[in-house]
């Protein structure tokens, strides 16, 4: 699909993908159906099924293929007729393709993801239980694809919430707001579990699901996802806005036993919805479902319900809707979440409330969630885990929660109590002990001597700049300054540097030393010792490539070489060989860092098929690594003496003769020369980088000797800039603490009810 020129971005690519899936997934679905079931008829009209026009690899592709598309199977099943006699199945497929659109361009590309699409066999339990986890990840990527946090919960999450509330078969369960359907997901298959045993209870449990999604992106992935959960009608998930309808209008037949929902919050309804709920005016989305929430459930009804933190402590239209809350439920249980729970979608706190509709609040039990010692917070490689959750599943007591009793991580609070506070829920643990922030008088030295230490590194960095270029000292320092007032300072300093290497105005230069031209002769002689070497016949010396291709000023001595020219490409034998748990160890693209090369975490490959891998030889100490991904020609240096291989994301390049690569990874991670590796990269939304688009790229070559002289002072450098990284570092913690340690002084004669709130 990233070759197609028309589709733009992840959002349109999984767009393109599950109408594909929802084609190819219901055509099993139908196939198996029409087996098992008297008089089944598919409510896909029979040209459109996808056994009679996509099934064939070699069926219609190219431009009849997209003719097909555009011009007779979107028309006809966004236009199927459905009327009160119509079965669900009719209406899903209409309602999803109501806001859908095939975004390719090419009918051949088209006719290769279909053709990849149909070797799956939805109706084979084993294609699909090995489907559903790569749905289940794409599910996940959805972060690429925008503001994907507002439809997508951490699977975590949603499966602690499902195991809490407990659902059972033919229990109305209702999710206002689905996104993708995780809740309904990790409901069907914990009642699949624990309580599912006849296809009678199945068709109870699927007949019993309610969920309506608002955008048509999450709308569509969710019908997808009932569908490979065994759901034959997944009807049940309407296109919507759950918000549309007046509160009032809700009647007694629509109550529901369970609601299970992490409804949109920080966004803001269109003009209008807000009348919907006269009791409680207001735009924010997540007060307006609360509202709806508490109406819908029946007495009796449970509820667990993802909410942020200003919902809690929120006052004016919040504090009416947590006191009707209250009065209507039973909020017995919030679970506190760390900021980082919800990454990298989201970092604001968030809370899981838990209610029975039918009698009052008397008592809320809190319960902190902590992020896992020796982790400092939830991250896209370090996500939040079911098994997180363990602590306060063995603390939950019974199914009536008895037997829970005060810990470090769980207090109780009563209704009176919260009633005094004016309904602010932010209530913390008071069982935390208070941070020791240090004496203020003592930080205020520590602050001061290391704004000294910083001080001192950035007039070292000036000194040392200015006596490289003496003549320009005056217009370096003025830049100097800008650059170290910038926020990311340090970093720009490291680029600033890199620059002044490649364009020579960082060492003075020495007119003993070999020109470039000599040493440039010495490697191409060794680039036709090596072709001798080796008969083959495709090294050949290119052209020199001209100055002027790197749009700026050489120094004398200096020349301009190709890539071509410098290095061998050091390949690998097609796709990436089956991974193993220790043999040969495989450099991947996640070991390649600006810079330095990051030996963990380690793939193997087995060493006999090491011995058949590697065509041109292997890597030696000194070879450049580049990265063939975003973020582009990621490079670092090889330090490893042991063998091992490349993975099909890493390429290597080893040069031909007595040259300072350093120089050269230092030059290549250059602005300049980043600029000009962006030009050479190929794609449109995920670039990437190709050997044969590297090969022809001028690089500055000055004399060894003057290589050698920039990579120390480089060198030099980079250590002072770490050093004054550090400092910054510290003295913004310093500035941290000192503001804390006077709050807290401040604050401390204070009754704790007022502190909260001054806090």
């Amino acid at each position: 699909m990233r070759q197609d020129s028309g589709v733009d971005g992840d959002a349109q690519r999984i767009s393109q993908l599950c109408w594909t899936f929802f084609l190819k997934i219901i055509d099993d679905q139908d196939q198996e159906l029409e087996l098992t079931k008297d008089d089944y008829r598919s409510p896909i009209p029979k040209k459109y099924q996808w056994r009679n026009w996509a099934a064939d690899p070699e069926g219609i592709t190219g431009d009849a293929l997209l003719a097909f598309i555009n011009g007779e199977l979107f028309p006809a099943l966004k236009g199927l007729a459905v009327t009160a006699k119509t079965d669900g199945r009719h209406r899903m497929v209409r309602d999803v393709f109501e806001d859908a659109y095939n975004y390719m361009k090419s009918g051949h590309l088209v006719r290769q993801v279909i053709n990849r699409i149909n070797a799956i066999d939805f109706n084979n339990l084993n294609d699909r239980r090995h489907f559903g986890e790569f749905y289940e990840q794409l599910l996940n990527d959805l972060q690429s694809a925008g503001n994907a946090g507002e439809y997508y919960t951490p699977r975590a999450v949603t499966a602690f919430m499902v195991d809490r509330i407990d659902p059972h078969p033919g229990e109305l369960l209702f999710d206002p707001a689905c996104g993708t359907g995780g809740f309904l997901t990790c409901a069907i298959r914990h009642m699949e579990r624990d309580y599912v045993r006849t296809p009678k209870q199945r068709e109870k449990m699927q007949a019993a699901l309610r969920a309506v999604e608002k955008k048509p992106l999450p709308h569509m992935l969710c019908v997808t996802n009932m569908l490979l959960n065994g759901v034959e009608d997944p009807s049940f998930v309407r296109h919507d806005n759950t918000l549309a309808r007046p509160l009032i209008s809700w009647s007694k037949d629509e109550r529901v036993d369970i609601v299970l929902t992490n409804p949109p919050f920080g966004g803001r309804e269109e003009d209008g919805i807000e009348d919907n709920f006269p009791t409680f005016r207001t735009k924010e989305t997540a007060d307006l479902f609360l509202a709806l929430i508490v109406r819908l459930l029946k007495p009796g009804g449970r509820a667990a319900v993802v909410l942020p933190d200003g919902t809690l402590f929120g006052e004016g239209i919040k504090t009416r809707l947590k006191e009707h809350l209250m009065e209507e439920c039973n909020l017995h249980t919030i679970v506190r979440l760390p900021n980082s729970a919800f990454k990298p979608y989201a970092s604001i706190g968030t809370n899981l409330l838990f209610f029975e509709k039918g009698a009052p609040t008397k008592d809320i039990w809190f319960y902190e969630h902590r992020v896992p010692d020796g982790q400092k917070a939830y991250s896209m490689t370090r996500p939040i885990r079911l098994e997180h959750f363990q602590d306060c599943i063995d603390w939950w007591g019974d199914e009536n929660r008895k037997g829970r009793k005060e810990t470090p991580r769980a207090w109780k609070v009563t209704a009176e109590a919260v009633k005094a506070r004016g309904y602010n829920l932010d209530i913390k643990n008071p069982h935390s002990v208070p941070d020791d922030y240090g004496n203020p008088k003592k930080l205020l030295v520590d602050l001061a001597a290391v704004e000294a230490e910083t001080t001192l590194y950035h007039h070292h960095l000036k000194t040392i700049l200015a006596e490289a270029r003496p003549i320009n000292a005056g217009r370096l320092l003025k830049h100097y300054e800008r650059i170290a007032d910038a926020p990311d300072a340090v970093d720009r300093l490291r680029r600033f540097v890199l620059d002044l290497a490649v364009r020579g105005n960082l060492e003075p230069q020495n007119t003993n030393d070999e020109p470039a031209t000599e040493l440039l002769k010495r490697i191409a002689i060794a680039k036709v010792d090596r072709k001798r070497k080796t008969d083959d016949a495709r090294i050949k010396i290119e052209p020199d490539p001209k100055p002027e291709e790197l749009a700026m000023p050489l120094p004398r001595g200096w020349a301009v070489q190709s890539f071509e020219n410098l290095f061998l490409f050091i390949d690998y034998r097609g796709n990436t060989p089956p991974k193993t748990d220790e043999g040969i160890p495989l450099i991947t693209a996640k070991n390649i860092r600006m810079g330095h090369l990051n030996r963990e975490p380690r793939e193997y490959i087995s060493r006999a098929t090491f011995k058949t891998w590697m065509t041109r030889g292997l890597p030696k100490i000194g070879d450049l690594f580049f990265t063939t991904e975003a973020p582009l020609a990621n490079i670092c240096l090889n330090d490893i003496e042991e063998p091992f291989a490349l993975a099909q994301r890493a390429i290597c390049f080893q040069p031909y003769a007595s040259i300072d690569t350093k120089f050269l990874m230092f030059a290549l991670m250059s602005d300049v020369m980043q600029s000009l590796i962006d030009r050479h990269a190929t794609g449109m939304t995920a670039k990437g980088i190709k050997a044969a688009n590297l090969k022809p790229l001028p690089i500055p070559i000055p004399p060894l000797a003057e290589q050698n002289r920039i990579v120390a002072k480089v060198d030099a450098l980079m250590a002072i800039c770490d050093r004054l990284e550090a400092s910054l570092i510290a003295a913004a913690a310093t500035r941290r603490r000192l503001l804390d340690s006077l709050l807290a002084e401040a604050l401390a004669p204070m009754p704790a009810q007022e502190r909260e709130a001054a806090e």
